[in-house]
């Protein structure tokens, strides 16, 4: 069966709009109009001929890749750096045969539609991780840098009038070029993150996080491109203590409280450019 029905068709909602007593079969060939009732002026978009007469194939693929390696330094610090790729290309072929309408609007003898899009997205990031103890002290330190880049690129083509059904999408060129239509386009952007993290705890029982971010992005003009994000978090495990320690009710208990700030850069790199210099974004997108 066909991916979808088409762009501006729905077969459930139609179907489910008729009489089950109805013959899906009880239609006009020359208009693809459901004719319900003799005495019923109205016409209906016969769901059937939907399906019969819409090809909507969706195309895709998609490559998922990452390496990562570690490296000890010494015996109490660590390197690790990755890169990873998600490639997708997807392609969308949508043909309307000659004879399908779509209520009283016909469409002028078939239309064809080619969409595709590919994406390409990067991450590549590199940390160093420093641990230690001093007694009853711990504490582990991470520091690094993260890039991300993105790429979206699509390309677009319609044309209608058609002489034949037969090829469909494989014969743009049997519709007619005052039909056609073409669309193209790109988007990239790219963002860059300073990242470090404090992790300390004594005995096992008080704890304390401190994390802090500078993350920059291209989507955002000049005065808005990097963003800083602070975060504090303290922890108390009670059943640690000695007033605890000596009950089976409670096996493990941890108390945690933290204040941070984070941001959205979820932005169209394409709105700056519609709206101008006048309007500023406010935040952009952090990773803890």
């Amino acid at each position: 069966m066909p991916a979808g029905a088409g762009f501006n068709y729905n077969t459930v909602t139609y179907a489910l709009g008729q009489a089950p007593i109805h013959d899906p079969e009880w239609f006009d060939e020359s208009t693809g109009l459901w004719y319900t009732d003799s005495k019923v002026s109205q016409q209906y978009t016969n769901p059937l001929k939907i399906l019969q007469d819409i090809d909507d194939q969706i195309f895709t693929n998609r490559l998922l890749g990452n390496v990562q390696a570690d490296f000890r330094i010494t015996k109490s610090l660590t390197f690790t750096g990755s890169a990873g790729i998600d490639y997708s290309d997807a392609t969308r072929k949508f043909y309307q045969k000659r004879t399908l309408t779509y209520f009283d609007s016909p469409v002028p003898n078939g239309q064809a539609r080619i969409n595709g899009v590919e994406a390409v997205r990067t991450n590549t990031n590199g940390y160093f991780t420093w641990t230690n103890s001093f007694g009853d002290h711990n504490l582990n330190v991470v520091g690094g840098v993260e890039l991300i880049s993105q790429t979206i690129s699509n390309l677009n083509v319609s044309i209608e009038d058609f002489a034949t059904d037969e090829l469909g999408t494989e014969n743009l060129g049997g519709g007619n070029i005052e039909t056609a239509g073409l669309s193209n386009g790109k988007r990239k952007w790219q963002t860059v993150g300073f990242f470090g993290r404090m992790n300390y705890d004594f005995k096992s029982k008080y704890y304390a996080s401190v994390n802090v971010r500078q993350d920059g992005s291209s989507v955002f003009g000049a005065s808005n491109k990097w963003g800083f994000f602070p975060s504090l978090a303290l922890a108390w495990r009670p059943t640690e203590e000695d007033f605890l320690k000596d009950q089976d009710f409670v096996s493990n208990l941890k108390l945690r409280a933290s204040i941070g700030q984070t941001g959205n850069g979820s932005l169209d790199p394409i709105m700056p450019l519609a709206y101008g210099p006048l309007v500023e974004p406010i935040a952009m997108t952090t990773r803890s």
